[in-house]
């Protein structure tokens, strides 16, 4: 009993790892290409 409540303690743990730290990490680094690819757009359409 004890090792199923181990298993089911390092699942939260791993999904609440992975909602507080990637998540957002991977949210910041999408923003940060697409605005890399709008700045592009934007300096092609000036010449």
């Amino acid at each position: 009993m004890g090792e199923l409540v181990y298993q089911a303690l390092m699942q939260s743990v791993a999904a609440f790892f992975f909602a507080v730290m990637i998540l957002p990490a991977v949210v910041i680094f999408l923003g940060y290409l697409i605005y890399i690819v709008v700045m592009c757009i934007r300096e092609l359409k000036k010449k």
